[in-house]
């Protein structure tokens, strides 16, 4: 069927019929922009209303969908009606045929969700994540509990500085070992029945030699997880930060713990400056003949780890 023309056959009608767009709208119950979108070829008339514009313009079902007068034809109702049947029946085909695809891609969308709930099902099964609600001294207990048991693990024999006040005994070079700690907190979430904490550590140990000499000894970053259950620390996993950001999402329960962790790595030079400031006070006792401190490395690799801490 050509729109266009039987757009233009259908005005040519109604001119015939000294009938405006909103006369002829007015007898078939509907507006005159719907006359205006047949006769512009933008549209066609439902078939539910063909028959009755057929009469009203004095033209044949027949010669409507033509576009032209048909020489010879011989108005039938009959005809016409079979034809508005036919029509009918094409447009429930259609709508079928676009209620099936409809169909079939709800199917297909309720195939993916399934999929989907049924992998979160298993993550929460093994992963039963949530928000934890606790004060911020409780929060502030958990940290430091689990940045001592970091500090005691990697290195039980040495002396951790918590303050530039606290003295180390001079006469013996190894009782001088330290390790000064800048930490971030990256999140505390309830998993199960367990607590989960994440901080990324930076970590620095240094010692005097004949009583006069700083000496960095090693350093380096991590991004430990600790599992807390009746208030005790029962497992303890590091994420080394050499790891690429596919493996620390895995690590990590949710994008939000992602993105503190990606912070706290852009973050690295100025925990540096700040742990470097802590140990100038410390060691403030140092002979100022020469900064010793100057020997020591100030850029720390954020892809990197120093391994014997």
């Amino acid at each position: 069927m050509n729109q266009i023309k039987i757009g233009k056959f259908i005005a040519a009608c109604r001119k015939n019929k000294n009938l405006t767009q909103a006369e002829l709208a007015e007898k078939l119950n509907i507006t005159d922009k719907a006359i205006s979108k047949w006769e512009t070829g933008k549209g066609m008339p439902d078939s539910s209303i063909m028959l009755e514009l057929c009469n009203i313009l004095d033209i044949s079902a027949n010669e409507l969908l033509k576009g032209d007068y048909i020489a010879n034809e011989v108005k039938s109702k009959e005809t016409d009606e079979n034809i508005v049947n036919i029509l009918n029946e094409y447009k429930r085909m259609k709508k079928r045929k676009n209620e099936l695809k409809i169909i079939l891609i709800i199917l297909s969308i309720l195939i993916v969700s399934i999929a989907v709930t049924i992998k979160i099902s298993n993550h929460i099964k093994e992963h039963n994540y949530s928000t934890i609600n606790i004060s911020q001294k409780e929060e502030d207990e958990l940290y430091s509990k689990c940045l001592e048991f970091f500090i005691n693990r990697h290195s039980p024999n040495i002396f951790h500085i918590k303050n530039k006040d606290d003295k180390p005994d001079y006469n013996v070079a190894v009782s001088d070992f330290k390790v000064f700690t800048r930490m971030q907190k990256i999140g505390i979430i309830r998993n199960g029945d367990n607590i989960e904490v994440y901080m990324y550590i930076l970590s620095e140990s240094y010692h005097v030699e004949n009583n006069n000499e700083l000496v960095s000894d090693s350093g380096g970053v991590s991004i430990p997880r600790f599992t807390i259950n009746d208030n005790k620390i029962i497992k303890y996993e590091d994420n080394l930060i050499k790891d690429t950001d596919d493996e620390l999402k895995k690590f990590l329960p949710n994008k939000e713990m992602f993105d503190e962790c990606k912070k706290c790595q852009e973050n690295s030079q100025k925990l540096s400056g700040e742990l470097r400031n802590e140990v100038k006070k410390h060691y403030s006792y140092l002979p100022k003949k020469e900064d010793v401190l100057i020997h020591i490395d100030t850029d720390i690799e954020t892809n990197q780890m120093i391994n014997n801490i």
